[in-house]
């Protein structure tokens, strides 16, 4: 086991390195912003699909880059204890999703968080090396960055993350 952790420890900061509890309490991070950016994504998509106008999409993308950068949301996902269940993450982006103009069915957002984990799932079993999930994470960073205006108040939460 200490084999494992030299391997994944490698190169990490000491104040990323600690005991199990640590490794799940930073678990949060990983996966409210990577679900995070792949509901973003999703979205994004599917509202260009519906030939929804570009302001109402931006203003969507928006809200919603503020809810998810929230800090009191990650403040509150980096308690600790268990990592969550499903229902309780499927709870936490659907209340994301509805701080937005864009109101979704309990059947469309359980649609949506299944291919948010299934994107998720992939991405997480592609990596090669365990800190290849950072560098998937900042790209979900920098992709929500890029959906929202310049100088908005999302661009801002996102920059905060």
């Amino acid at each position: 086991m200490a084999g494992v952790e030299a391997i994944w420890n490698e190169g990490l900061p000491a104040t990323m390195v600690g005991s199990g509890a640590d490794a799940i309490q930073m678990t949060m991070p990983f996966l409210l912003y990577n679900m995070g950016g792949e509901m973003l994504y999703i979205l994004q998509q599917r509202l260009y699909s519906q030939k929804i106008r570009k302001d109402k999409i931006e203003c969507v993308l928006e809200d919603l880059v503020v809810s998810l950068y929230n800090p009191s949301l990650l403040r509150e996902m980096l308690q600790r204890g268990p990592l969550p269940s499903n229902t309780y993450m499927t709870k936490v982006f659907h209340s994301i999703a509805s701080t937005s103009i864009m109101t979704l069915s309990d059947s469309g957002m359980e649609k949506l968080y299944e291919l948010m984990v299934m994107a998720l799932k992939f991405q997480t079993l592609s990596v090669t090396h365990p800190k290849d999930i950072i560098a998937v994470t900042m790209n979900h960073l920098e992709q929500s960055r890029l959906l929202v205006r310049p100088g908005s108040a999302a661009l801002q939460a996102a920059d905060n993350a």
